[in-house]
């Protein structure tokens, strides 16, 4: 466990293996949410404002306050072990406590922000929040993918 102190992972082969592993497993993850998103929330602002408002001239309901909640439940979650787990490899792989610091606000901010403003879409009807929501949610997504890539190129250099 002295790794974890000096931060002598060059020298654990199987950490080094296991960090890479798990950033590989974590730039699936974020790329099949994606694609989970699209077709249960939709990815776009037309598709989002249909399935969270409904569409009367295509007899389109809005989805049930209770099957939103469990997909902002689920978000919640999965987004916080996402970023907690990204941090914890980027702060062992860091050489410098400041860049890596501002990286992970940086990270966790629009992973927090993007289950609450579309839940604040749904429950006011407003279309900017939409907007908000499909902002934070991308953003974030692509910010931890850019993360895993970097942990990827400093593990396997």
């Amino acid at each position: 466990m002295k790794f974890l102190v000096t931060k002598e992972w060059q020298r654990a082969p199987f950490l080094k293996m296991l960090m890479g592993g798990v950033a590989l497993f974590l730039l699936l993850f974020l790329a099949t949410d994606v694609v989970l998103h699209h077709f249960q929330t939709g990815v776009s602002l037309s598709r989002t404002s249909e399935i969270l408002f409904g569409n009367e001239a295509a007899f389109v309901d809005p989805v049930p306050l209770g099957t939103l909640l469990l997909w902002v439940h689920i978000d919640l979650f999965i987004g916080m072990l996402t970023v907690l787990i990204l941090s914890a490899i980027a702060i062992r792989l860091s050489s410098s406590a400041s860049k890596s610091t501002v990286w992970l606000h940086l990270l966790s901010l629009p992973a927090l922000l993007a289950p609450i403003t579309l839940t604040v879409a749904y429950l006011t009807s407003m279309q900017w929040m939409v907007v908000l929501w499909l902002g934070s949610f991308m953003l974030w997504h692509i910010m931890g993918v850019v993360l895993c890539v970097v942990i990827l190129w400093r593990v396997w250099r």
